[in-house]
């Protein structure tokens, strides 16, 4: 579930900080949302699976590095990227 930033922002605003911490936010333009959407696509596009990970995919990952299958594995970094290696 995505949550609106500003939404967000708002509601953390009526928690009661116990050191009155400020919780402010600054919106992206349509400049900086049209230029993030440019690189979003060109990150889809150079990938071999053309698409992002799930956070299960993610997470199979992580949990098969932490597990005793991988106890001959060290050393390395897996990049878990759909094909998409920089």
């Amino acid at each position: 579930m995505l949550v609106d930033r500003s939404e967000l922002v708002h509601e953390l605003s009526h928690e009661a900080p116990p050191r009155r911490i400020p919780r402010n936010a600054a919106e992206q333009s349509e400049q900086e949302k049209v230029w993030y959407q440019q690189i979003v696509d060109q990150t889809i596009q150079s990938s071999l699976m053309k698409r992002y990970g799930t956070t299960d995919e993610q997470a199979a990952a992580i949990l098969f590095l932490a597990s005793d299958d991988a106890s001959c594995i060290t050393g390395v970094t897996l990049p878990v990227a759909g094909g998409d290696l920089g």
